[in-house]
């Protein structure tokens, strides 16, 4: 029986569009891996005082943040739904549950994510950003 409800609410979150949601939700996969240090993930001419996500080459999502001439990145999966987080108004924010983080510090602003963002050690080499 519990299969069949299973079905019938995919079948009914589909139908409302709610499919493409629940598959960014899924979270990203355990065997992600920063990178290895040195791995140039952007550049300074990427972006100018903002944010952008970039994958690295062992498949994780990391979110460079950029306030001046200061860079400072964090994983930019979401501890609680596995969304990628996107810089809106100042921070970085979860677009499936409305969890918020400090673009500075990576800390929870808002729930319902009960951890931050993990930092990521990046440095400026000439135009890249490298991770460190």
């Amino acid at each position: 029986m519990t299969s069949s409800l299973s079905r019938r609410a995919a079948l009914i979150a589909s139908a409302a569009g709610i499919g493409v949601t629940v598959a960014a939700c899924s979270g990203g996969s355990k065997d992600e891996k920063p990178g290895e240090a040195g791995e140039v993930i952007g550049t300074m001419k990427d972006f100018k005082d903002d944010a952008f996500v970039a994958k690295t080459k062992g498949g994780a999502d990391v979110v460079v943040v950029r306030e001046g001439e200061k860079v400072q990145a964090f994983s930019a999966t979401c501890p609680h739904s596995g969304c990628i987080v996107r810089k809106k108004d100042g921070a970085l924010d979860c677009p499936c549950h409305g969890s918020l983080f400090n673009a500075s510090t990576g800390a929870v602003e808002r729930g319902p994510a009960k951890e931050g963002l993990a930092a990521i050690s990046v440095k400026v080499d000439g135009e890249n950003i490298t991770l460190a």
